[in-house]
């Protein structure tokens, strides 16, 4: 046990800060007590935690849009692992091999994360709160059928019927929030 905690405690600042003594209780059972040592800690947290240093070649930045800039890099970076995941990226399938093909898949992909995006920004701005995958799920699950039916006698072209399945009150918002409803829907035409 005591080796276990030496273990622990290799990291750094940690055997400053936390004191560990394992002593056994009266029936011969190992038993921990720590204690923290606060100033150590202050001492610690004032001379090296939470320091970063952000270098950058953005002279005309000021100091604010720098920090900005990096604090919102977890957004990129989300993008691009949603981008490498197999079940709602875009990458995926890749089925080319030639230098122009997979140029033309990538700027595919690229539009379509864009787009995906953008949708997922105005359903934020309309106040509806989810998920990417959330997001997709509910528009994966509408469908538009057109029901074509036989040209009259002396009609000049066959009538059709689009009509969108079932929505839920949140596929029905997303509709009504991309304009994706159309005018006459559900008549014939």
């Amino acid at each position: 046990m005591e080796q276990k905690c030496r273990s622990i405690l290799r990291r750094q600042h940690l055997k400053d800060a936390i004191q560990v003594t394992i002593e056994g209780d009266p029936k011969g059972h190992p038993q921990l007590n720590y204690v923290i040592a606060t100033d150590a800690l202050d001492r610690i947290a004032e001379t090296h935690l939470g320091k970063t240093i952000l270098i950058s070649n953005r002279s005309e930045w000021t100091d604010e849009r720098i920090i900005e800039a990096y604090r919102s890099q977890f957004l990129i970076e989300a993008v691009f692992r949603e981008m490498k995941d197999r079940t709602t990226g875009s990458w995926w399938p890749l089925n080319h091999w030639t230098d122009s093909k997979l140029r033309v898949h990538g700027l595919y992909c690229s539009m379509a994360q864009l787009l995906r995006s953008v949708i997922w920004r105005r359903i934020h701005q309309a106040g509806l709160d989810m998920s990417m995958g959330r997001l997709l799920s509910q528009l994966e699950d509408i469908r538009e059928v057109i029901n074509l039916y036989p040209k009259r006698r002396k009609a000049a072209k066959m009538r059709q019927q689009t009509v969108l399945t079932r929505m839920s009150k949140v596929q029905k918002r997303l509709v009504e929030i991309l304009g994706l409803e159309r005018e006459g829907e559900g008549e014939l035409g």
